[in-house]
């Protein structure tokens, strides 16, 4: 049966939005994210199998899957790391039921698992705000596991639709926990009674992970990972609550006061760089006052009371993932930063595009290159999102500070700026 996909291999295409995703899951360098995985089909190692309505070609370094009846590349990943190898620094362990969709007809889970499960969209988008929000990757812990061979490949039309849907959200499984299941609990599809014995054990043999939580809506029987754990509940599955729980958890961007505790301070680390005594990053709940001090000197800003009204513009800005605030620190002090916007955007093969505002450096730190380390790092956030270009306003006129833009990668010729000021 593979020769069909072989002989139908000129067919082969994707959506711009799976060449960023395959680009993303495979780290590629290329723009030609199709004629890559043509060439990995094409490869005479590569094994190629039918499952349902896909394809799915196993390749020394990558799994790819396709729509056996449009030729679409649905996604791709990396095959599984090595033990200790993976350079995962978060994780999120994924049950299915009773998160990714909502199971009140399954009350006291006599079976924690379904056949013909269906997955929500709206969950799956949820989670695909999350894991893009903190950069960690998806191990899978529920008995869908057992819906997977060991390259990750879905056996069942149930997970080939799972398979899907995360890859619609820029997500694709990246691990399963071990098996310590015995046949009396795979009887009952009483899973929960090993979960937390599993997910300890697949950390101990991954010591690089930094930071992880588990979706689950079971009792996991363990302190340690339910301390852990975001349980959702079964009548509703995940929810907004549930994300902005789990983006805290992860060192992502909330708007809770330090009352929060350690988990609420925890910075995310996944797009952190040092240089030197300098770390370049994105900004933190306790950075408010450092950051509007900095802000004095840009346009010559006034210090504003921290009332209600700033204090929900602040959390506001922390939530939003799409807005970006990036700090140089240096000592504990913040003394550069940029603003980067991700814009969301219909032309240009669906791309976004980004918007880059409010840079400065603080009098006693120019001329030290800061500036251009935060405008980099928000390049690479631009990246990161797929955006085709970046843009910028000065209101300088100073030809130093158009020559740093210039050298920053941006240009003055190929577009007319104009602003309305309201």
């Amino acid at each position: 049966m593979e020769s069909d996909l072989l002989q139908n291999i000129e067919k082969l295409h994707t959506t711009d939005l799976g060449k960023m995703r395959i680009r993303r899951n495979l780290s590629l360098d290329t723009e030609d994210a199709v004629g890559w995985c043509r060439e990995k089909i094409l490869n005479p190692q590569a094994q190629i199998s039918r499952n349902g309505k896909n394809w799915y070609v196993e390749t020394e370094d990558c799994v790819i899957t396709v729509n056996a009846a449009s030729y679409t590349i649905i996604t791709a990943h990396k095959r599984r790391k090595e033990k200790g190898k993976s350079g995962w620094k978060k994780v999120i362990f994924l049950d299915i039921d009773g998160v990714l969709n909502a199971n009140p007809q399954n009350g006291g889970h006599h079976g924690e698992i379904c056949d013909k499960a269906f997955i929500d969209a709206d969950k799956a988008a949820l989670l695909g705000k999350l894991a893009a929000r903190t950069s960690a990757a998806l191990v899978l812990h529920s008995g869908w596991k057992f819906w997977f061979d060991e390259h990750l490949c879905p056996t069942r039309e149930e997970a080939g639709n799972l398979v899907e849907l995360l890859a619609q959200n820029g997500m694709s499984i990246q691990d399963v926990t071990p098996d310590f299941t015995t046949e009396e609990i795979r009887k009952t599809k009483k899973f929960s009674l090993v979960k937390a014995k599993e997910i300890k054990a697949w950390l101990g043999e991954h010591p690089e992970v930094e930071q992880w939580i588990v979706l689950d809506d079971l009792c996991l029987h363990d302190e340690e990972v339910e301390a852990h754990q975001i349980k959702t509940d079964q009548e509703k599955g995940l929810t907004e609550e549930d994300i902005e729980a789990g983006i805290r958890m992860l060192g992502g961007f909330s708007g809770e006061t330090a009352g929060s505790g350690s988990r609420g301070q925890s910075m995310d680390r996944s797009m952190e760089r040092t240089d030197g005594d300098i770390v370049i990053r994105e900004i933190r709940y306790g950075d408010y006052t450092g950051l509007m001090e900095l802000y004095m000197q840009l346009h010559n800003n006034p210090m504003p009371e921290k009332t209600e009204r700033i204090e929900k513009i602040w959390k506001t800005v922390l939530e939003d993932a799409r807005h970006h605030i990036i700090v140089a620190e240096e000592d504990g002090k913040i003394v550069s930063s940029c603003v980067c916007i991700i814009v969301p955007n219909l032309t240009h093969g669906q791309c976004p595009y980004a918007l880059v505002e409010n840079v400065i450096t603080d009098a006693g730190h120019r001329k030290r290159g800061l500036a251009s380390k935060c405008l980099d790092h928000a390049k690479r956030i631009a990246q990161r999102e797929g955006c085709y270009k970046m843009m910028l306003l000065t209101g300088s006129k100073e030809e130093s500070t158009l020559h740093f833009y210039e050298q920053a990668g941006y240009n003055r010729k190929d577009k007319t700026a104009f602003i309305q000021w309201l």
